[in-house]
């Protein structure tokens, strides 16, 4: 089962996208994705926008985990992430979200 809201997690093992730096909160996502039984997505947190966006718009993922860096450079693709139907963007090592 799962605590998050329907529009986040569903019950049919969607991807989540984790994209980020080697921060502890890389593998704390990664577990508690495996552990609802969810699908993990690793994306390279080096590739430049074009390269991210097409990875996070081609994942089939509802949702993605980032860093602030990470976060800052896909404010530009925010719109394609929600159209390919990546509505949720959860930044890691933050207070504030973009």
């Amino acid at each position: 089962s799962c605590d998050w809201s329907s529009d986040v997690c569903s019950s049919d093992l969607s991807p989540v996208a984790i994209c980020m730096r080697n921060f502890p909160e890389w593998i704390l996502s990664f577990m508690a994705i495996a552990s609802i039984g969810g699908v993990a997505v690793a994306i390279n947190a080096w590739s430049p926008l074009e390269a991210l966006t097409h990875c996070f718009t081609n994942s089939g993922c509802k949702v993605a985990i980032v860093d602030p860096e990470r976060a800052a450079t896909l404010t530009p693709s925010l719109a394609a992430l929600r159209d390919a139907g990546c509505a949720h963007v959860f930044v890691a090592r933050t207070r504030t979200a973009p």
